[in-house]
């Protein structure tokens, strides 16, 4: 990121050092600390860009991961509710033919109590 100063602030620069009575090597002196000053800040400003897009792709992933876990977890109970459902209707089931089967056991004495 080497930038030049453009020629309107050079020239602000140096109105300024020679408004605070500046001249010669104070002037050159005030003049270096000043780009210097500036450069230092465009680098402290592209640092902080640099930092805020970080920090906006790390808040990205990290929810997207917690979208992925979110929807993994759905998916989970809902998995757990669908073997809850086959095993109440499994358990319904056996219920239904065990009442048959003793019902039939019931039909069966009932009929051979009318025989004999």
């Amino acid at each position: 990121m080497k930038k030049s100063l453009k020629s309107e602030e050079l020239k602000v620069i140096v109105d300024l050092g020679n408004s605070l009575s500046y001249a010669g090597d104070k002037l050159k002196q005030f003049f270096n600390d000043e780009r210097m000053r500036i450069k230092k800040e465009k680098e402290n400003e592209a640092n902080r860009a640099f930092e805020l897009e970080k920090f906006k792709l790390q808040n990205a992933k990290e929810m997207e991961e917690q979208k992925n876990k979110a929807e993994a977890e759905q998916q989970k109970l809902q998995q757990e509710r669908e073997a809850e459902q086959k095993r109440l209707e499994k358990e319904a089931g056996e219920k239904r033919l065990a009442k048959e089967a003793k019902q039939k056991r019931v039909d069966i004495e009932a009929a051979a109590e009318e025989k004999g």
